[in-house]
């Protein structure tokens, strides 16, 4: 189900670019190297540039803060559950962006509409959590590594989907292709993803430890083992370059 959920998203990438800087142009994309540099078409990809950026930021954001709170709610009420509802928020932005090509939704605000949606997808927490049902703690993290190379494959394989389409100028087949498989990811979800997590082995939610700025307290002190001055000195420098550097990229994405 993931894997297919990573496959639609990367899909239509290949000519996001064109779709959405049309939004800002009237409805005419900006596909030349030489458009680019018309006045309609500077201003279209400026202004795509900059409230692009604020969402990205956002969505970066929404993913860092709540993915431990995705899955502390599935340690509450189950992992199917939390999924089901991570693939329809997942799926709801591809459905958007196909109607936007057809005169239902064509005229409509619909690159805002996907933003706005697109930025409440964070399901990785509670994909951890399933994972972790699954397999025992010395299969762990062979799993969790196996699960990166997939993902990662399934991100060659769907810009090689979308070449089939790029030259026929048919620019909604590969929305179709995102939405279609998104929607039979959430149909397994529904109907044949198990419940790993039974009611008995439930917990209640501790937002103490859902909030990851309270967890990353370790990276400012370090571990509760290693003490001295050098050390804590050590793990407060790998802090301040963690957040320098994840301040560069927000600010490099809204340049």
């Amino acid at each position: 189900m993931s894997y297919l959920s990573v496959i639609a998203a990367k899909v239509p990438q290949p000519v996001q670019i064109y779709i959405d800087n049309s939004y800002f142009n009237d409805h005419h994309p900006c596909i030349t190297k030489a458009q680019t540099h018309t006045p309609g078409c500077k201003e279209a990809l400026t202004e795509l540039t900059f409230y692009g950026g604020w969402f990205q930021s956002a969505h970066g954001f929404l993913a860092f803060y709540m993915s431990p709170v995705m899955g502390r709610l599935s340690d509450a009420y189950g992992r199917k559950r939390v999924w089901i509802w991570c693939g329809v928020l997942d799926l709801i932005p591809a459905a958007i962006m196909f109607l936007a090509q057809t005169p239902v939704l064509e005229n409509g605000p619909w690159w805002w509409l996907r933003q706005i949606f697109g930025v409440m997808s964070f399901s990785g927490g509670v994909g951890g959590a399933y994972i972790g049902d699954l397999l025992p703690k010395e299969w762990r993290a062979i799993a969790f590594a196996l699960g990166t190379a997939v993902w990662k494959s399934g991100e060659i394989l769907a810009p090689l989907i979308d070449l089939l389409h790029f030259k026929s100028g048919m620019y909604y087949d590969p929305y179709l292709i995102s939405m279609t498989l998104k929607a039979i990811s959430l149909f397994l979800a529904i109907f044949v993803m198990k419940e790993t997590l039974q009611e008995k082995n439930r917990t209640p939610i501790s937002w103490d430890i859902a909030n990851p700025f309270k967890n990353l307290e370790i990276l400012w002190r370090g571990p509760e083992n290693i003490t001295g001055y050098r050390s804590t000195t050590l793990f407060r420098r790998l802090a301040f370059c963690l957040f320098v550097q994840i301040c560069c990229n927000d600010v490099r994405r809204l340049a």
